[in-house]
């Protein structure tokens, strides 16, 4: 299981050293409950309040439906249309981040004009960049450092800390004009971070190379010195870097008797490492979860991602903390693609590897387990015969992969080491060059597969994948808000950009507050942006404690990203999107936090959420598509009328009980960890965490951890009133000793791959079949490989880097 690691006012996590029982066994069945044991810590959700609350069909007509102003944008810029098509049911989309690059603005600071830097690769920039961080957060929100090399000798301090008076200073950025025009050159002492980060929420890097020289010890290190307060996430974000020549080139947290905070939900996007000794990524502290790396390049670096390193006052310790990577490239790494020690949970999707010398490598860590799901990779003859090989206790989940194993290696492509027993792989749909690809090592190691093939080297191809290009800047039309702009003059100007023949204009708000008293909208068909420059630009509401601050009309084409929406009262919400059902429709939310989420009738447009900090919930009722991949803290969520749902990659710990209610629809969870009942507050001990009453469709969880502990059945799932339209797969999965699955009938399909500790049979029938079924959902999700045009005349809104805060959330409503 999962250890808990006691660290007073942090997160419990996931550890090495503590013995366990056996977690889980290979076991299928119909009309069959087994019990499991597991265990754990967890994460604070999203600050953005709220309780989850039921979107009623009432609540849903009153959004106000306004007609459009027409569209006469080109149709190769964010947000356009391809021509009409039907979509009958929409698929499970995992989106591309394709905001465009804007800036800079007015109200950003200019290295070199604003701080006399001369980024020339000759004179020493260290003050003049200092000075310009100094700043950040005070008198500007954004450092814009132009086309240049800006030396520097000493380390970089980004401080938001209370040491520095600035505890609570965040969401500044430091932006270059394109990584190829702006280097940071270190010329500093040997082993020294370039920059370090201590303290502030939401900061953003962008567009610039980190050239450590072949001498820094890491690029940019999150820091954060919690000496005086405690806060869990810093969610800083890593868009269209290259970090290059150095050991770590981004290092999130480190251990310490004052460290092991902020450090948290941290997003990288877009990013090349090359030549990073050590790692590309490594989490260094048991708080640093939540990590995910997307669209990046890693090249002949030690290791592409890992956790096995760490800064500590002993100097002996390992790393921690948890990454995912998705949809990126990993170029002959010399140890692993992927390396872990200290166990947590991890997935590895749709990624590419080439000559490395193993693409995931775990550790042994004795008798505690990781949670892994490595699916859709495509993995090209490593240098050593194993390409994945893992030593903690799993379970090890494999789907849909393609391995291709090097010319003359007969080899197993995964094997199982180090000295622990009972370890469990499960190997679904993936391809093999090898004759007997997967390698245990001791008889007790259960080994499940299902539709693998082993096939020709010449069947699985070594193209290279093309990657996300980093996006040319926008020159759009920009109209800027009036520091102290009233709703009155906001709403004409937004009424303008609307109205204007300009590209995908830019209404522009600059750090400062505004106050809103009446609802903002944004009219119908309008491709505009509104673009704040971090949460240092917030709308605020002052209007009546119900009211919506901002209403997209729909079918929306807008934009919104860069802005804190302060609804100032649990009963307001901070958005309102209405008339967003249509064939091929899609909304995307990415780097935010929204509050409770909540949808009526959305049956065709796909809702797709990436590397969100938070939800406070979901109540998602008619939702034809929603898929999450990424949550830092996911609140209580309920799929009914049909919904089809999944959840990838979450993580839940805090006072609630009852965190998933499924009655009807299809939903999966795949992978991530739930600690219910686990912070101060707690009333409820009794519920299980996941209640699946009455299901009409079927509800998968696949490779997850509930920490079952502090309820007093020990139930971690209830199922009650199932029918024959009841279907359930639990599969992976770990908890706590108890009755972790308590089901009360025998009406309905149950499969579970579950097991508490001691030897147990295996029982029933392995239904095949039915698992395939099962697990459609998540094999058959659509990862884009390039920007999605929408269809014309359907919903095409986008939410990027929006934090929402004491709201009671977001309604996305359609017909």
């Amino acid at each position: 299981m999962f250890s808990a690691v006691s660290r007073p006012r942090s997160r419990n996590l996931f550890s090495a050293g503590a013995a366990i029982k056996r977690p889980w066994a290979l076991v299928l069945a119909v009309g069959l409950t087994l019990a499991g044991c597991g265990g754990g810590g967890g994460g604070d959700p999203a600050s953005a309040g709220g309780q989850l609350t039921e979107q009623s069909a009432a609540e849903a007509a009153a959004l106000r439906l306004r007609s459009g102003t027409g569209d006469s944008s080109p149709s190769l810029i964010p947000g356009a249309m391809a021509a009409s098509l039907p979509v009958a049911l929409p698929a499970l989309a995992v989106a591309m981040d394709d905001a465009e690059a804007l800036g800079p603005f007015p109200s950003w600071a200019n290295a070199k004009r604003d701080y006399g830097a001369v980024g020339d690769g000759v004179a020493d920039d260290t003050a003049a960049l200092q000075r310009a961080l100094d700043d950040l957060g005070r008198s500007k929100p954004v450092l814009f450092l132009p086309e240049g090399r800006y030396k520097i000798t000493r380390s970089l301090k980004l401080n938001g800390s209370p040491a520095t008076g600035g505890f609570w200073l965040g969401g500044v950025g430091l932006v270059g004009e394109s990584a190829d025009l702006t280097q940071i050159v270190w010329a500093g002492p040997a082993g020294d971070p370039m920059l370090v980060q201590n303290g502030g929420f939401n900061t953003r890097y962008s567009r610039i190379t980190w050239d450590g020289k072949g001498v820094a010890g890491y690029g940019v290190a999150h820091w954060w010195n919690a000496k005086a307060s405690t806060v869990h996430g810093g969610s800083p974000e890593h868009t269209d870097e290259v970090f290059k020549d150095m050991k770590i080139g981004i290092m999130a947290g480190r251990l310490g008797a004052n460290y092991g905070q902020l450090d948290s939900e941290g997003q990288v996007r877009r990013v090349r490492f090359i030549n990073n000794t050590v790692a590309g990524v490594n989490t260094g502290s048991w708080n640093a979860l939540n990590w995910w790396v997307w669209d990046s390049r890693f090249t002949d670096c030690g290791r592409g991602i890992s956790n096995t390193f760490t800064v500590s006052d002993a100097g002996t310790e390992s790393g921690a903390g948890g990454v995912h990577v998705y949809r990126s490239l990993f170029e002959r790494s010399k140890v692993a693609d992927v390396h872990i020690a200290n166990t947590s949970f991890f997935s590895v999707h749709q990624n590419v590897s080439v000559g490395s010398r193993r693409f995931f490598q775990g550790d042994g860590m004795g008798n505690n387990n990781a949670s892994i799901v490595i699916q859709g990779n495509r993995v090209i003859d490593t240098t050593e015969p194993a390409a994945i090989i893992n030593g903690n206790l799993g379970p090890l989940v494999l789907v849909d992969n393609e391995i291709r194993s090097a010319v003359g290696n007969t080899s197993a492509a995964v094997v199982l080491n180090d000295w622990i027993q009972r370890r469990d792989v499960v190997s679904i749909g993936n391809k093999y060059t090898v004759a007997n690809p997967i390698k245990v090592i001791d008889s007790t190691d259960r080994n499940f597969t299902m539709d693998d093939t082993v096939v020709d080297r010449s069947a699985i191809s070594a193209a290279l994948p093309n990657l996300q290009a980093t996006p040319a800047r926008s020159a759009r039309q920009v109209y800027e808000v009036p520091a102290g702009a009233t709703d009155t003059m906001i709403q004409a100007i937004i009424n303008l950009a609307a109205q204007s023949e300009a590209v995908n204009p830019v209404v522009h708000f600059a750090a400062g507050i505004y106050k809103v008293s009446r609802t903002l909208v944004i009219p119908a068909k309008a491709r505009i942006q509104l673009v704040g420059d971090g949460l240092l630009s917030r709308l605020q509401w002052s209007g009546p404690g119900a009211g919506i601050l901002l209403q997209l009309d729909g079918p929306s084409y807008a934009t919104i990203r860069d802005l804190h929406l302060l609804a100032n009262t649990p009963s307001a919400r901070a958005f309102a999107l209405s008339n967003a059902n249509q064939a091929g429709g899609r909304i995307v939310v990415m780097g935010s936090a929204i509050g409770t989420l909540s949808t009526h009738k959305m049956q065709q447009t796909q809702i797709s959420l990436q590397a969100n900090t938070g939800l406070n919930g979901m109540d998602l009722s008619n939702a034809g598509s929603v898929a999450a991949v990424g949550t830092g803290g996911l609140g209580p969520v309920k799929v009914r009328d049909g919904s089809r749902v999944l959840l990838s990659d979450t993580w839940y710990e805090g006072p609630d009980s009852a965190l998933f209610h499924i009655t009807s629809g299809e939903f999966t969870y795949l992978n991530g960890h739930i600690s219910p009942a686990s912070h101060p507050g707690t009333t409820d001990f009794v519920s299980a965490a996941v209640t699946l009453d009455g299901l009409s469709g079927k509800a998968t969880f696949l490779s997850f951890s509930i920490n079952t502990g502090p309820i007093v059945s020990g139930t971690g799932v209830r199922i009650t009133n199932e029918t024959t339209a009841s279907k359930m797969l639990m599969m992976a999965g770990s908890a706590h000793d108890g009755r972790y699955v308590e089901r009360l009938g025998t009406a309905g399909s149950y499969g579970g791959l579950i097991n508490k500790g001691g030897e147990y049979a295996n029982r029933g029938r392995a239904d095949t079949a039915f698992v395939r079924d099962m697990l459609a959902q998540t094999r058959g999700m659509t990862w884009d490989k390039q920007p999605y045009a929408a269809p014309a005349n359907a919903t095409n809104v986008r939410i990027y880097r929006v934090h929402a805060s004491q709201t009671l959330g977001t309604v996305i409503a359609g017909n």
